[in-house]
């Protein structure tokens, strides 16, 4: 938890695998209070803002990005312990979120379909538009791909560009209404806005111009290959090698890892694969730890 820019936190910080998001806060210094950009899956999380100098009952408003449960899955939460608290989404993603039925699409049939769903305060339709809170106005864009109602929310400050992106790095895959080539026109829209730095929904902050606009091109890039492995041609070793080269450069080490073993699997004596495999090790250590300290604890829980 830290903050990112003048009044602008992180609050949440989740990497790609795990079933959550990174959450931003605001603080708009006004009676509109505290406004969440996703809301993650970890109430805990949301709670320990007071560690900062907030109170969670001052959360008064929350912008959805998108209607995968992941991004809005503590909604309810947040509801019982501020009633008032106002929800904001697109309207193509609505359903998702208000409605049981579309478990498959929000993705919460990983969690076996056990979600509650959250009425929202807007229906936003527009492709572009503003939403005022104190003094800051939250500019949303309507970026469809990943989802039908994806969103990113653009703030400018002291002559800084601000994206909070959702899930920029999202794969767009059919079987949850997504489409790659609107995915690759609504990157193309936001690499024209020469952004300053990039709150991402599970990659966390990136910072300088050169960097977003570096990051937001191999999402892209990942994505196509990702799409090629999945939908198009699953035993394609060039196409497995590219999206193990982009998930390396975007420091996805745990995915790298496992697409290159897969590739492996495929072509066992695939050289570049070797070369790229060892490169990945290096950013993924054993976890020794993990396994040392289950065996202590659960030793100690059978003793008793």
């Amino acid at each position: 938890m830290k903050e990112i820019y003048n009044n602008i936190y992180s609050i949440n910080i989740t990497s790609i695998g795990e079933f959550d998001c990174c959450v931003y806060l605001i603080d708009t210094q006004s009676k509109d209070g505290l406004v969440l950009i996703d809301t993650g899956m970890n109430i805990n999380s949301i709670l320990k803002i007071n560690k900062i100098g907030f109170d969670p009952i001052h959360i008064n408003h929350c912008i959805i990005t998108h209607g995968h449960i992941d991004h809005f899955g503590i909604a309810n939460e947040l509801k019982k312990i501020n009633e008032n608290i106002k929800f904001y989404a697109h309207q193509l993603d609505s359903n998702w979120i208000e409605k049981k039925g579309y478990e498959d699409k929000n993705a919460s049939s990983y969690l076996d379909g056990d979600f509650e769903p959250i009425r929202l305060e807007k229906h936003i339709k527009d492709s572009f538009g503003t939403l005022k809170f104190g003094d800051y106005e939250l500019r949303y864009i309507h970026i469809p791909g990943h989802t039908p109602g994806s969103m990113a929310i653009l703030l400018e400050i002291e002559k800084s560009k601000i994206l909070f992106g959702g899930d920029i790095i999202g794969c767009p895959l059919k079987l949850m209404d997504g489409d790659l080539e609107k995915y690759k026109e609504s990157m193309q829209k936001l690499l024209k806005l020469n952004l300053d730095l990039l709150c991402e929904g599970h990659m966390g902050v990136v910072r300088g111009m050169k960097k977003v606009s570096n990051f937001i091109s191999n999402c892209v890039e990942m994505s196509k290959y990702l799409h090629n492995v999945l939908e198009v041609d699953p035993d394609n070793k060039d196409y497995w090698y590219n999206l193990c080269v982009k998930q390396y450069e975007l420091k996805i080490y745990d995915n790298a890892l496992d697409s290159c073993n897969y590739l492996l699997e495929l072509d066992p004596i695939n050289t570049k694969a070797k070369k790229l495999l060892k490169k990945i090790k290096k950013h993924n250590p054993p976890k020794f730890e993990f396994v040392k300290n289950y065996i202590n604890e659960y030793f100690k829980y059978i003793q008793y």
